[in-house]
């Protein structure tokens, strides 16, 4: 994997850039506003770790937040939830579909531990 594409990859959850030393750093993140990973910037890791986005696998896990906001991350974000999802977005592809669910987990998680970083910074 190239270093270009990975952070390509993650650029759209706004949170990586490449700084003047080209280290990945969070100066990017505005401490007024904090958002959530974009469903974009799950569907571009899919693509470049497996070549295939599973969106519905996205879709099935951030359903909560309409409702619950950023602590949507209490409900489906778990390792059962991730293989109900998985088999039942894409029968066909179980496996790599609770791999993107996992990962989104992953994500989701380091986004969150960023926030509480940068808040105890302020």
């Amino acid at each position: 994997m190239e270093y270009v594409q990975v952070l390509q990859a993650l650029k759209p959850l706004k949170y990586f850039r490449t700084s003047a030393k080209k280290h990945i750093s969070y100066c990017s993140i505005s401490t007024t506003l904090i958002r959530m990973p974009s469903r974009q910037g799950h569907i571009n890791l899919d693509r470049l770790i497996w070549g295939h986005a599973y969106n519905r696998v996205h879709a099935a896990k951030d359903y909560p937040s309409r409702f619950l906001g950023p602590s949507h991350r209490k409900v489906l974000h778990d390792p059962l939830s991730n293989l109900l999802i998985a088999i039942a977005t894409y029968p066909n592809d179980p496996l790599n579909a609770y791999l993107a669910a996992t990962m989104h987990d992953l994500i989701d998680r380091a986004d969150t531990k960023m926030k509480r970083r940068i808040k105890k910074r302020h």
